[in-house]
């Protein structure tokens, strides 16, 4: 269950940008281009190391961006995950996470924002930072999840340049830290119409 969970979180948070309503475009993936891609390493408790994650935008059209998620611990990989994200749906992060780990009944409450800037592999960000604390029900069980997440205009896709997490499910705590590795544009092929 808490691997589903961390799934679905890393899926939702890793793509997808919390940044305050002032700083929204229309739609926050919508200026992501074909081709673009951020790397991640993810450390957590209980993980004999590090996981890579990368998302990488796969297609795009007028109504729909569709990010490829790759995930790997060392040379081994995890079977590659695709999320297509409607461009035109309103912006709507928890029902996006419901897509992913199922009903979440419960609340997500936005805490404190400030700015910062964080400096990851030599290279410096300007950064908002947000808190956000998701309390509710996930397959049955509660569980408190606790965000901080540091966005940079500078970063592709969500913009995300760092994010801790700390869930308490049921007692069983989890501390979770992403940081960005990097970022670019791969060549890809557009499908002929």
């Amino acid at each position: 269950m808490r691997m589903r969970m961390l799934a679905g979180l890393l899926a939702i948070f890793g793509t997808l940008p919390m940044l305050s309503a002032e700083d929204k475009p229309d739609h926050p993936l919508k200026t992501a281009k074909l081709g673009e891609w951020v790397e991640y390493k993810l450390t957590a408790q209980g993980l004999p190391q590090a996981l890579t994650i990368r998302h990488t935008v796969s297609d795009k059209t007028d109504t729909a961006l569709t990010v490829r998620i790759d995930i790997s611990m060392g040379s081994a990989k995890q079977p590659t995950k695709v999320k297509t994200f409607s461009l035109t749906e309103p912006y709507d992060p928890l029902r996006m996470l419901q897509d992913e780990v199922g009903p979440f009944r419960g609340e997500i409450k936005m805490g404190n924002t400030g700015a910062e800037t964080l400096k990851l592999n030599n290279k410096q960000y300007t950064t908002k930072w947000s808190e956000a604390v998701m309390t509710g029900e996930v397959m049955g069980k509660t569980v408190i999840t606790k965000l901080k997440v540091w966005q940079s205009k500078e970063v592709p896709l969500s913009g995300m340049v760092r994010m801790d997490l700390k869930m308490d499910n049921m007692g069983a705590l989890s501390e979770i830290n992403m940081d960005l590795v990097g970022t670019g544009i791969d060549k890809i092929e557009t499908k002929k119409k």
